[in-house]
């Protein structure tokens, strides 16, 4: 029996928009938190510090979610179920690899890796 897509196109566009949303998010409060507590030296546990502590757990909590839905429609899509984090690992390391070596068939002028 074939496995269904879990989304649609829509759906995963929405979905990987908002992983990306999520992580610059993240990176901004983390940010935020660095600067109030080593910067301008306030206490760990101050009222703004511990709102902006809360916000990020919210957020990394969603972020998480939406990446495990988008896995699993990635595995629907592929037809391959993992159940262990390092076979999920190896999996994406494989894909990784893949394309590099399709961006070196293709005489690819960019890098795959953080940032591009």
């Amino acid at each position: 029996m074939k496995r269904r897509k879990l989304l649609n196109k829509k759906e995963e566009k929405i979905i990987k928009e908002q992983i990306v949303k999520n992580g610059t998010i993240i990176t901004g409060l983390i940010k935020r938190i660095e600067l109030l507590v080593n910067r301008e030296g306030h206490k760990q546990d101050s009222v703004v510090v511990c709102d902006l502590r809360k916000r990020l757990v919210l957020v990394m909590e969603e972020n998480d979610t939406f990446r495990r839905v988008y896995w699993r429609h990635v595995q629907c899509a592929d037809e391959s179920f993992v159940d262990s984090e390092y076979e999920a690992v190896r999996y994406l390391m494989i894909r990784i690899k893949q394309r590099g070596s399709a961006s070196h068939a293709l005489s690819c002028e960019y890098e795959i890796g953080v940032g591009n």
